[in-house]
């Protein structure tokens, strides 16, 4: 999808005209389902989605942006009313499965009040906790990922600054989905981490995501294999080089526990 957008884009502009680079090495090995921008702080990783943001936008193409360590917003509370709950649900209970409902309270102009609701009694005598608009927190930053992700059909997802403290084994059921919804859905991602463990996990399920009937077989051919790519920036004497991993070479890294950061 985004190689048709650059495209369209190029055929109306020129770069310089909208402020706006795309590395050749970045064009030549888009993948159309999972793509991973790493590097150091101060490279250039969100320059460079923003700039592919920049010509969904120029072309008018519909696609979502999930800002993940910012605080809740109105543009969350939006996409909240829209969401699919069900799979909104079923991704916080990575985080704890007493989660039972997430709800929010439009009704205060100057404050957003979002509820999540669990099974049993936790805080303060109430099965209910607030998540506040100013806190950033694991749990309110897996549910803008949650929301980002769970209308996501037939369109390009950004996420940025996926470097969340959420714990492993939650960030690999996350990295699952995140692929299964790629897959399922027809959604290129562009997602900007340093986490290793998230862009291994994503590896992992890039080649192993299990199809709905691949629990009736042995065989490992019987999983899902998903076109991935990997972009490390670095700065080299003040000049940004990219190096990119494709899938193979990705698998090659994980089983030998090579860090590509």
């Amino acid at each position: 999808m985004m190689l048709q957008q650059i495209k369209k884009y190029q055929k109306k502009h020129t770069d310089k005209e909208a402020n706006i680079f795309i590395p050749d090495k970045v064009k030549k090995n888009i993948s159309e389902k999972i793509n991973i921008i790493c590097g150091k702080n101060g490279v250039g990783k969100t320059e460079l989605l923003e700039d592919l943001e920049k010509i969904c936008g120029y072309n008018k193409f519909a696609y979502r942006v999930v800002y993940v360590s910012s605080v809740i917003d109105k543009y969350m509370v939006w996409d909240m009313v829209n969401v699919n709950k069900d799979l909104v649900i079923e991704i916080l209970k990575y985080y704890d499965e007493n989660i039972r409902d997430v709800t929010i309270d439009l009704e205060y102009k100057d404050d957003i009040h979002i509820y999540i609701y669990y099974n049993k009694i936790y805080y303060n005598n109430s099965p209910r906790k607030r998540l506040y608009d100013r806190c950033c927190n694991a749990l309110t930053q897996l549910l803008k990922i949650a929301i980002g992700i769970a209308n996501a059909k037939d369109t390009i997802v950004f996420i940025n600054d996926f470097n969340t403290d959420l714990h492993y084994k939650l960030l690999d059921k996350l990295a699952e989905k995140i692929v299964s919804i790629a897959n399922e859905n027809n959604v290129q991602f562009f997602i900007v981490s340093n986490n290793i463990q998230l862009i291994n996990s994503l590896a992992y399920y890039s080649v192993n995501l299990p199809t709905k009937h691949s629990w009736y077989y042995e065989a490992d051919e019987y999983a899902v294999e998903t076109d991935l790519s990997v972009f490390r920036l670095d700065k080299i004497k003040d000049k940004i080089h990219i190096t990119h991993y494709n899938n193979k070479e990705m698998q090659i890294a994980r089983n030998n526990i090579i860090n590509i950061l």
